[in-house]
Parts: structure tokens; C-alpha cells; sequence
């Protein structure tokens, strides 16, 4: 009887197959708007809302772990409404999800052609950027469940080193960052941001996608409720850390920026192109 040596390589396919669910939930609410409100909380509150990213971080894996719960024991979550409202009323909220669907990716689609456009000087414009990247996004759509596990798990975990390497020497004192994860009188002022944060990471469509797509991974009895929830927690944790990062370079980098001159608050995404391309120095010299 021979032992097989398991590379890394090996034990990284495995953990995949065990897991990946949630990084594909996560994948799907971090997007442009995640980005944006992130920085634009750093900019404007400092590290005042830390504490609002972990709780918007655990709203998100309690409402998941509800959806995960009923597609286990088989009844998806527009199953459930339809049993608790009937049909007529379930298929009202089905038409206005699948509107405010088609609305946010028509937003998101444009976002990028908007990011490319800005990355690329102007010389193309966003909309046919925005065309494309729509019809990438359908063929990435069309590919089977485990290829788009994969490259969504290589993007959250890829987005997240890349920030934290970012916020990591980015200067923040240690003390003011403890603090940002205490509630405190100073968030009275910063209620918006911080119900920015929690809509954009506390996603309704994966409420949906979650109780559909748990039989992707095999579970569907109530043993795989632990592997379900371990998915989420791992999930969820990179996406808060992420959030994280960024918020921190944010208030870090680019709120002193701001500070000296208020057109920066309002337009993040050049800041950070600059912060990222020149370094450290030019987001603390530049006016």
C-alpha cells in the first residue's frame, strides 16, 4: 500500500472543492460601488466606520446563513416566499428583484467601461468598453458552476493582497485605527456611509443565489450545515478584510488630500490610479 505525497498545489484543489460558495457571494457584491464607498468613507469619516465593515460583514453571513439553510433542506428562498405569500405577491417581488438586477448590472457594466475608459487616457470611450465587458460577463456566465468558483476565487483573494499591501505601509496610526472599530458619538454624523456600507456588502440577490447554488457543492443535509457556515466565515472574512484595507488607505492616503483640497474627496478613483502608480510620496505631497 503506497502513501500518496499531497503537494500545496493538491491541497488547494481540495480545500476548493470543499469550499468556494462564498467567495463567489462575496464576488458578486464587491464590485466598483464597494470600492467607491470604501474609500469614500476613509475620506470623509477617517477610521470612524472599521466598526460598521465587521458589522455589515456579519449581517451578510447571517442573512447567507439563513438562505444556505433552506437550500439544503430544498427549498429555495423564492420557493419559501412564494409558500408564505402565494403566488401573486411572490411573483410581484420576483419582477422588481429581476428589474433592480438588470439596473445595477447596467451600472456595474458601465463602471468598468468608465474604469478602462479613464485608465486608457480617454481614448476610448466607456460605452463600447461597457459593451464588451457585458458580453464577457455573459460568456463567463455560460461556463460551467466550478470554472466560475475558480476565477471568482482567484479575483477576491487577489483584490484582497492587493489593498492590504497597499494599506499595510500606508502610515496609519495603529491607536486611531483601534478606535474606528468602537461605535462611538462620531458616527451619528456618518449614519449614510455606514448604511452605504452595509447595502453594498449585505446583498439581497445572494440571499437567493446562496439557497440555489449550496447543491453545487453537495450539501444538502443537515451534517453539511458546518461546511456551509465554515464556506461563509472564510467568504465573508476575506471581503471584510478587503474592505478593510481599503478604508484604511483611504483615510490614510487620500483623506489628508482631501482635506487640503476638497475636489479630492469627491473623486476617489483618480486619487488611488495616482496613489498606486507614483506611490506613497505622491499622496502625501499632492495637493
Amino acid at each position: 500500500m503506497s502513501i500518496r505525497n499531497f503537494s500545496p498545489l493538491d491541497y488547494a484543489a481540495g480545500q476548493v472543492q470543499q469550499y468556494g460558495l462564498a467567495f463567489v457571494m462575496v464576488a458578486s457584491y464587491f464590485g466598483s460601488g464597494s470600492v467607491f464607498i470604501a474609500s469614500q468613507a476613509g475620506v470623509m469619516h477617517g477610521y470612524t466606520l472599521l466598526w460598521a465593515v465587521v458589522g455589515a460583514a456579519l449581517l451578510g453571513f447571517m442573512a447567507q446563513d439563513m438562505s444556505a439553510r433552506l437550500g439544503i433542506h430544498g427549498e429555495p428562498l423564492m420557493v419559501f416566499v412564494r409558500e408564505k405569500l402565494g403566488r401573486p405577491g411572490a411573483t410581484a417581488i420576483a419582477i422588481f428583484l429581476a428589474i433592480g438586477c438588470v439596473a445595477w448590472t447596467l451600472g456595474l457594466v458601465a463602471a468598468v467601461g468608465a474604469g478602462f475608459s479613464f485608465l486608457l487616457g480617454g481614448a476610448i470611450g466607456w460605452q463600447p468598453i461597457a459593451v464588451v465587458t457585458t458580453f464577457v460577463a455573459i460568456g463567463v456566465g455560460v461556463l460551467n458552476y466550478d470554472t466560475v468558483e475558480n476565477v471568482m476565487i482567484g479575483m477576491m483573494l487577489s483584490l484582497m493582497v492587493i489593498y492590504v499591501i497597499v494599506a499595510l505601509p500606508s502610515g496609519a496610526n495603529p491607536g486611531d485605527v483601534a478606535l474606528g472599530f468602537v461605535p462611538t458619538t462620531d458616527t451619528f454624523g456618518a449614519v449614510a456611509m455606514a448604511a452605504g456600507l452595509l447595502g453594498t456588502t449585505a446583498l439581497w440577490p445572494n440571499f437567493f443565489l446562496e439557497s440555489i447554488l449550496v447543491h453545487q457543492k453537495g450539501w444538502t443535509d443537515q451534517s453539511d450545515l458546518p461546511d456551509a457556515r465554515e464556506d461563509l466565515a472564510i467568504g465573508y472574512a476575506v471581503g471584510g478584510v478587503t474592505t478593510i484595507a481599503i478604508l484604511i488607505a483611504a483615510a490614510a492616503l487620500l483623506r489628508p488630500m482631501a482635506l487640503r483640497n476638497s475636489r479630492h474627496s469627491s473623486r476617489p478613483a483618480r486619487r488611488w490610479s495616482r496613489c498606486l502608480a507614483y506611490g506613497r510620496w505622491y499622496c502625501s505631497s499632492a495637493a
